[in-house]
């Protein structure tokens, strides 16, 4: 974290701006030596994938997209990587997006909106498992890699909710489950974030040993 000088407060936008160069120099050589799959979403966003140390077609391969965004591009590159892969979207808005899953994917689209609640806000998607290590525990499967966006944009938060962000971000990261092993920026204010699991069993026997 990055702290203001006169009033030691979290500096919310010099943190976000630095994270790509933070955690690329202390990752970046496991970045080289893994070498995941680069997946292009669009024409700016990559999304991030390590490939399976075995590559026979048996290993399974389940892949959930939250927001589909009218597009599937980065979901059919690694499905032509691995046929096997298993995909389920969730998307608020049906059109465009349903067909794209179901019919370009071969998928499963269900419309719904997924957020989880705390004493304070509602958080989207994946992001309400780093409120607490307990949450993450609750879930009925264990997830070996996530691929965020961050948008940058300040009228989507107020000062407290840019500080809680960081503060559980934080809170995650020091769980030593998850690593940021890959960062970016795009359109200044787009942070697309690479996590991988490093402390599951089956994580580490699938990508990384």
């Amino acid at each position: 974290m990055i702290r203001n000088n006169k009033t030691n407060i979290t500096d919310y936008d010099a943190t976000i701006k630095y994270m790509p160069v933070h955690f690329n120099n202390i990752w970046g050589e496991h970045y080289n030596d893994l070498k995941p799959v680069g997946l292009q979403a669009d024409s700016a966003e990559k999304k991030y994938f390590l490939k399976f140390r075995n590559s026979t077609s048996n290993t399974e391969c389940n892949v959930v997209t939250l927001g589909v965004g009218q597009t599937v591009e980065a979901e059919l590159e690694l499905k032509q990587i691995y046929p096997q892969c298993k995909f389920l979207a969730l998307d608020p808005v049906s059109e465009v997006n349903e067909d794209l899953v179901e019919s370009k994917l071969n998928g499963t689209f269900v419309k719904k909106v997924i957020t989880a609640e705390d004493s304070y806000t509602a958080y989207a998607g994946p992001v309400s498992i780093w409120n607490s290590e307990e949450q993450y525990d609750q879930l009925p499967v264990i997830i070996c890699q996530i691929n965020i966006e961050f948008h940058h944009v300040h009228y989507n938060a107020n000062s407290f909710l840019r500080n809680r962000f960081f503060r559980n971000f934080n809170s995650f990261i020091r769980n030593d489950r998850f690593v940021v092993m890959k960062s970016d920026v795009h359109d200044v204010n787009y942070y697309p974030v690479f996590f991988v699991n490093y402390a599951d069993k089956v994580c580490i026997e699938k990508f990384l040993c």
